[in-house]
């Protein structure tokens, strides 16, 4: 397991300013995690955007790899989200600045694959920051392989995500992030307080109840929109992010 602690700069680290610092134990900590990490850090190397965690250094030193990364002052997305949602502005808002987030890593290529509200920060000036990058698919580069198929968090994993041939794909992410507004709007996620077989299999079989019976002022444009994102099947859902802004942008004015 990776360790994350705040560094300061250090003759012995090449860090220009205080951080983010997160390190593993080659010795300590199994192959497929080390390889998970090396994989975060080739794709956290390749983007640069305001609404993706900001990558300061990286390297081996003795014993161990580590990652450093720009320090956010704030708190995950997670934290932020009260009983029965955000107001609706807010969550927009960081929905938008996720979508941008989003849009630019899928526009190079990359996958995210465990979008969730802990692998988001809220700066505090509001500013998003994607981050956590671990489970990243660079679809430029050879697929990594880990013991067990399944990667991600299940309580936020797309239906084709769980299956026995799970592959990297936006429309993934887009599921996923789905889940996110659902919980940012509502407070919960669709499929709640339920066991990880029981989760998976609804989140397989079971169409998601519908964003207004948890919070019935919702417009019902902004609904269709969270479950065109949620359905099962990925052809379903919107072609990419940019269609999804579009239908987010021109939604009945009202919300």
């Amino acid at each position: 397991m990776a360790r994350v602690y705040r560094a300061v700069p250090d003759d012995t680290l090449d860090l220009e300013q205080v951080c983010a610092l997160k390190i593993v134990r080659p010795e300590k900590d199994s192959p497929d995690f080390r390889q998970r990490f090396l994989r975060e850090i080739q794709v956290s190397m390749t983007l640069n955007h305001p609404n993706v965690i900001r990558v300061v250094d990286f390297g081996a030193l003795e014993d161990f790899d580590y990652l450093a990364t720009e320090l956010v002052l704030g708190v995950t997305l997670k934290d932020k989200i009260p009983e029965g949602g955000l107001p609706l502005p807010r969550a927009l808002d960081y929905f938008s600045q996720l979508l941008e987030a989003l849009g630019y890593a899928h526009g190079r290529g990359v996958v995210h694959r465990d979008l969730k509200p802990e692998n988001i920060m809220i700066d505090n000036e509001g500013r998003l920051k994607l981050m956590d990058f671990g489970l990243a698919r660079d679809q430029r580069v050879p697929a990594l392989t880990v013991a067990g198929g399944v990667m991600g968090t299940p309580d936020y994993m797309a239906p084709e995500q769980l299956g026995d041939d799970p592959r990297p794909d936006p429309l993934s992410d887009q599921y996923s992030a789905g889940l996110i507004l659902y919980r940012m709007l509502c407070g919960r996620l669709p499929f709640d307080d339920q066991d990880t077989m029981a989760l998976i299999y609804a989140t397989v079989h079971h169409p998601p109840p519908p964003p207004r019976k948890f919070r019935p002022e919702l417009e019902p444009e902004l609904e269709e929109i969270v479950l065109r994102m949620l359905a099962k099947d990925p052809a379903q859902r919107f072609p990419d992010l940019k269609a999804l802004r579009r239908a987010l942008d021109v939604r009945s004015p009202g919300a």
